[in-house]
């Protein structure tokens, strides 16, 4: 799933961690990023506790 399309706010970790891989292997990026690391995922959970989760 692309990083930007779960309803909740959730990011794919790991679909993030393979565009950094190939960032960093086209050079763009010089430095290893953990994707898990780099994210802060509070703010998606603390909005999904108040608003309740994704109902279509």
């Amino acid at each position: 799933m692309p990083a930007g399309l779960d309803p909740d706010g959730r990011l794919a970790l790991d679909t993030l961690q393979d565009s950094i891989e190939v960032y960093r292997a086209a050079g763009v990026l010089s430095e290893a990023i953990d994707a898990a690391s780099a994210v802060d995922p509070q703010y998606a959970e603390f909005a999904r506790e108040r608003l309740g989760p994704y109902r279509p």
